[in-house]
């Protein structure tokens, strides 16, 4: 038997089963966020900030902002449950002055061309 065929023949493969995580329709709750530091995955943020809404079965971000991968980014997005078998997912950001090299390795989203290159502010 092949190296290929043995293998094949020992691979198995783990079934995941995921879920939505329902957000309760009667909790009214308003966060302000400020952290010097999270950790998200691999990748550092530093100095976030914005506002976590949780209302109407709805998590909100608004008004965010942080600094990664030596530059910065801001962003906004919400995650509702109102359909639980297709939770709506939106969430959307603008970095700026960003190290691409980085941000090419830390996220799929930057694969392509000119890896080697630095994003600069408008």
């Amino acid at each position: 038997m092949s190296d290929e065929a043995n293998t094949a023949a020992t691979t198995t493969t783990d079934e995941v089963t995921t879920a939505a995580i329902p957000i309760p329709d009667n909790i009214n709750l308003s966060v302000t966020m400020n952290a010097d530091r999270v950790r998200y995955d691999d990748i550092d943020l530093s100095n976030a900030t914005g506002k976590l809404l949780v209302q109407n079965g709805e998590v909100v971000i608004e008004d965010g902002r942080t600094g990664v991968f030596g530059g910065a980014m801001e962003f906004a997005g919400a995650y509702d449950t109102a359909e639980p078998d297709g939770p709506g997912f939106r969430f959307h950001y603008d970095m700026a002055g960003i190290d691409f090299t980085e941000a090419f390795d830390k996220l799929n989203t930057f694969r392509g061309p000119g890896a080697d290159r630095q994003i600069s502010p408008r």
